[in-house]
């Protein structure tokens, strides 16, 4: 018979509900190993059996099922030899759609197994089971229920009461967890008994409910608290595990202001869990944890965990207090605090944290004088990794952020080297009470390098960038921060005016920075100035008479200010000086740097330190001209300079930003080019704003208000100023 006619009969005997054995396929002429052939004509039916022709000399078939849905296996079977059916009904028993390959086994002798066959017609499978409810249902005396598992997609416990077969409450269990304690749903004290529900899904049926259990007096109990919760450097949580326990919430709290941050839920009997993925932000952080019970009975809220802090940035190694050693010496007159660090424990870290450049100690000390000493060797750590690693100290009475490679310059001056010394930071409070001419105790800041023998070496006077002091600040409500100037004190009881910057904390207080460079002794002066020929609605008022308060300006003998007097180049460059507080650079001595800048004129000194400061470079023949009228476009170039000298990093502006910043300028096409790029900083920055850049006249000689204006900005930019 051929293939055709043997196809034709068993599509007919399919058709008809008849069983058909097809007849052998006559076997090609034999080889010394031959590759079987694959069946022909597989037929999936719909009672599950797979039919094929038969293949001469096979050692059994290899069935393989397919889910047509996803054309993945999901199952192979043997059928034995010469057999040409197979039935599939206790292997194809999800609802789906199938179809089958066979393969032809050979004795991997003479014949080898044959590729797959063509796929089969496919089935759809529709059929839906009944599950059967659990029959033993048993309840202790202690409220623990459990019941024979069945075959589930989970369960649904129903609370009864009794006597009067009331439905309390519910609870659905995930699949399989055939075990719960009552007393963590119950709602009080009473007589209880239980009935379960094997829970189905789209291919089971919910079964009924179970027999009841035996009726018990149960009362509501919670799970105990969990304790010792800590958090690890590392963001750990770690805490001791609580019996009878269905896993943990993990509340995760600011310690500055105790409110919640974020939650996260640990699995049944864990008894830590990663937090890095919620603290993410720098901070102080403590944990709470609640055992979560079945129902009503999780625990209540842990105790908190210690304060951790964290600072995630790569480059900081924080010093923590345990690595802090500190003695008080109260019988001083300025109650003093000596901190000392752990070298071996510090250079352990930082091999630990090998990306970190820059340390950060924070003191727990609040009033009089403290002395860090910060050992050598770990500054020289630091040092090797960057060039612009950091000291930042944090205390109650003052903050500040050092250059290490300050320090390290100040080593080599002194013929040492950083490793073998000890850097040495005080900070201090220089009286126990405020002084009458102060609205604060004068705070000092003094950095020393030591020897061996705690012999000071030398001290860093004058650092090459800007160090920002920051310390407390407590004053009347009624006083206006514009008002108060800051000041540095020298040794001979003068004050020299310097940048400072005023901040409100949001419990009421206030924070007061001092910006300088270098070190030295800070305080605060009271001193208010209002002129009476600048009206209440001149542009430039509280600009006048706030560079005027902090002594950076003054008016005239009279008390007046003459805002629209013209001012020359050497009353600008004096005013620049004044505005940065930069300390005088002119060397005794020597002759003057411009040959029209007299040796015993009252501005040498403030010309010479412009100069050296790299805020003025004079006509270009030698000349400062400081007696000539300074016009709008060389006041900008001035203060552009300004702004670059104290804030090194600033970016020059896209040829873009220039064209959007000069634009804004009316007249623009007179400034000179080589002020335009100084001009347009001035734009870009806000120092040229409101009237100065509507009336910017580039080569018109600037008035007082306009000098004032822009010297205003130039600190607010800096944020060198409120």
């Amino acid at each position: 018979m051929n293939n055709r006619k043997c196809t034709a009969l068993l599509t007919a005997a399919v058709l008809l509900g008849s069983t058909v054995v097809p007849l052998a396929i006559p076997a090609p002429a034999s080889a010394a190993v031959q590759q079987l052939t694959a069946p022909l004509n597989v037929q999936l039916n719909p009672d599950r059996s797979v039919l094929w022709l038969p293949v001469v000399n096979n050692n059994g078939y290899l069935v393989y099922v397919y889910d047509a849905a996803t054309n993945a296996i999901i199952g192979a079977f043997n059928a034995p030899t010469n057999s040409s059916s197979l039935k599939l009904d206790g292997l194809i028993t999800l609802n789906g759609t199938y179809f089958v390959k066979v393969t032809t086994r050979g004795d991997n002798l003479n014949t080898l197994d044959s590729p797959q066959s063509t796929a089969s017609n496919r089935l759809t499978v529709s059929s839906s089971i009944s599950l059967s409810p659990p029959s033993t249902p048993s309840l202790d005396a202690k409220g623990f229920a459990k019941w024979d598992n069945v075959l589930n997609n989970g369960y649904l416990v129903n609370l009864y009461h009794s006597p009067s077969n009331t439905l309390v409450t519910s609870q659905l269990l995930p699949k399989d967890v055939n075990q719960l304690d009552l007393t963590g749903i119950v709602p009080g004290t009473g007589v209880y008994y239980y009935k379960v529900i094997a829970k189905g899904n789209s291919q089971m049926t919910d079964s009924g409910e179970s027999p009841a259990s035996t009726a018990m007096s149960l009362s509501f109990s919670r799970l105990a608290t969990p304790h010792t919760p800590a958090l690890s450097d590392e963001r750990i949580a770690t805490w001791a595990n609580v019996p009878n326990n269905n896993g943990y919430r993990i509340s995760i709290y600011n310690a500055d202001n105790d409110t919640i941050v974020g939650f996260a839920q640990a699995s049944k009997d864990t008894v830590s869990y990663d937090l890095s993925a919620l603290i993410k932000v720098d901070g102080n952080y403590y944990i709470r944890l609640q055992a979560l019970g079945t129902g009503l009975n999780s625990s209540e809220d842990s105790p908190r965990s210690d304060t951790q802090t964290y600072y995630l940035d790569g480059s900081i190694l924080f010093i923590k207090p345990d690595k802090l050693t500190l003695t008080s010496d109260l019988t001083a007159d300025i109650p003093t605090t000596t901190v000392t660090m752990k070298t071996d424990d510090l250079l352990f870290d930082l091999t630990r944290k090998s990306t970190a450049y820059n340390l950060l100690a924070k003191v727990e000390v609040n009033q009089g004088r403290m002395l860090l000493n910060v050992p050598g060797s770990v500054l020289e750590k630091v040092s090797s990794r960057s060039n612009d690693s950091t000291l930042r100290v944090e205390s109650g009475l003052g903050s500040v952020t050092l250059s290490v490679a300050e320090m390290k310059e100040l080593a080599k001056n002194s013929g040492v080297f950083l490793a073998d010394s000890t850097v040495q930071v005080e900070l201090g409070q220089t009286a126990k009470v405020k002084p009458s001419d102060q609205e604060m105790i004068p705070l000092l800041l003094d950095v020393r390098l030591l020897d061996k023998q705690s012999k000071t070496l030398s001290t860093l006077t004058e650092t090459h960038g800007y160090l920002s002091l920051t310390t407390p600040f407590s004053k009347d409500s009624f006083v206006d921060l514009t008002t108060l100037a800051g000041v540095r004190l020298t040794d001979k009881f003068t004050t020299t005016p310097i940048p400072t910057s005023f901040k409100a904390n949001s419990d009421q207080s206030y924070g007061v920075t001092f910006h300088y460079q270098g070190t030295g002794t800070f305080g605060i002066v009271k001193k208010e100035l209002h002129f009476p020929d600048v009206s209440t609605t001149h542009y430039a008022k509280r600009s006048i008479e706030t560079l005027a308060s902090k002594m950076v300006i003054s008016g005239f003998e009279d008390g007046t200010f003459h805002p629209n007097e013209t001012v020359t180049r050497a009353q600008f460059a004096t005013m620049l000086v004044k505005t940065l507080g930069l300390k005088d650079k002119s060397q005794l001595g020597a002759a003057p740097t411009f040959t029209d800048v007299a040796k015993d004129s009252w501005y040498m000194n403030y010309v010479e330190t412009a100069y050296r400061s790299n805020l003025i470079s004079g006509m270009g023949d030698g000349r400062f001209a400081p007696e000539d009228k300074i016009t709008a476009q060389d006041m900008s170039m001035m203060v552009a300079r300004a702004l670059k000298y104290a804030n090194p990093t600033l970016p020059a502006l896209t040829e873009g930003a220039k064209g959007t910043a000069m634009s804004k300028l009316e007249r623009r096409a007179e400034v000179a080019s080589y002020a335009t790029d100084a001009v347009a900083l001035c734009v870009n920055q806000n120092i040229l704003i409101g009237m100065t850049i509507n009336s910017f006249s580039p080569t018109v000689a600037s008035d007082r208000a306009m000098a004032a204006d822009m010297l205003y900005q130039l600190l607010k930019a800096l944020n060198f100023s409120n």
